[in-house]
Order: C-alpha cells, then structure tokens, then sequence
C-alpha cells in the first residue's frame, strides 16, 4: 500500500520563496496601513490596532501574513483546505472592495499603497502560490461550506461590536443607514457569494488536483 501524503509535507525552495515574497507583502501592507491610521492619531498603537482589527481585509491579511511567515519559517506547507480558504477569503476582500467600496474614497500616497496592498497585491500572490503550490487533493464538496465559517464569524462579530461602539465597518452593513430588511438581505447576500465562489474555487481545484 501506497502511504497517505503527509499533512504538512516539504515545500520546494521555490514555493518557500513565492510565501515569503506573499507573507513580506502582507506585513508589508498591513504595516502601511496602521503607520496611515496612525498619523494624527493620539489613542496610541493598541487604539490604533483595535480600529483597524474592526474590517475584514485586515483580519484576513492578517491570517495570510500568519499563515504564510509559518510557511516561510517552517519550510511545510499548511493543509490544503486551510490553503485554499485564505485563497477565497482574501480573493474576496479584493472583489468586494473593487465592487462596493472603491468609489467610496480616493486614498493617495500612502493610503494607495497600503490600499492596492491588501486588496491587489496580497489576494493576486495568494492565488499565484496556490495554483503553483498549494495542495487540492483533499478537498471535498464539504469544504466550501467549511469555508463559510470565517466570514459568518466575521459578519456576527461587525455586527456586535457595532452595536456596542455605534460604528460599523462597511455601509452595507450599517442599520444606521439601511432598515433591518435590507441589512438581512445584504448579509444573506454575502454568505450566497462566499457560498458561490467557494464552489468555484472547488472546481479549480480538482481540475489542478496536486497532492
């Protein structure tokens, strides 16, 4: 008998570098983001920190810089459902962000770059990694649903906390702007698309199915 692939098996030193080139882009922007957030700003780096760990982009590429600095330092692969989760939570800050958000401000210098890092270039590295590196043979119709347990958790907790602090992240989820009618019918919305593209990202993998 053939013995099952381990969990976590060896990157190739390629594959190692593109996560390390994916996890200094991540630090990268994240950096950026709060160095902007804090210009101006007296709360101090905990406040600053605690405002920004409100959105979903930053808690994402947050998970990404985790995963892949583990990567990096390690030299193993993460699981492929963990792998290809981050490709459609990050994937999705990127087409949600172009979608609704985008025309919303017109962020210059520093903002841009931090901007274009978190929703462009991190989402593009993560899925360059994982069409070259990243391992399908695992994963089942099952998992897309899995895949919704991260932004389900996020939904709930945005909306808790805006319900304490009176501040919401994004505006289609602010009651303050929409009715309740709505606001369900967004968060409906969203949770089908995850749902959705989930489901695709699925069928790309069994077509590149790597061990």
């Amino acid at each position: 008998m053939t013995p099952p692939a381990p969990l976590h098996p060896r990157l190739t030193r390629p594959g190692r570098l593109l996560a390390a080139v994916t996890a200094l882009l991540a630090f990268g922007a994240l950096a950026v983001k709060v160095a902007v957030a804090a210009q101006g700003s007296g709360p101090g780096a905990a406040a600053v920190l605690w405002e920004l760990a409100r959105y979903f982009t930053i808690l994402t590429n947050a998970a990404v810089a985790l995963a892949f600095g583990w990567m990096t330092v390690t030299g193993l692969r993460i699981g492929g459902r963990l792998a290809a989760g981050l490709v459609l939570w990050i994937g999705a800050t990127g087409l949600l962000y172009r979608l609704l958000l985008a025309e919303l401000w017109e962020p210059r210098g520093l903002e841009w770059i931090g901007d274009q890092g978190v929703h462009t270039a991190v989402p593009l590295a993560v899925f360059l990694w994982w069409l070259v590196y990243g391992g399908t043979r695992r994963l089942t119709w099952v998992d897309p649903l899995a895949w919704l347990l991260w932004p389900a958790a996020y939904l709930a907790y945005a909306l808790l906390r805006g319900a304490v602090d009176g501040v919401y992240p994004y505006p289609f989820l602010d009651p303050a702007r929409l009715s309740w009618v709505q606001l369900t019918w967004n968060v409906s919305r969203l949770i089908e698309g995850f749902a959705a593209a989930g489901y695709v990202l699925l069928a790309l993998a069994w077509l590149k199915r790597t061990p």
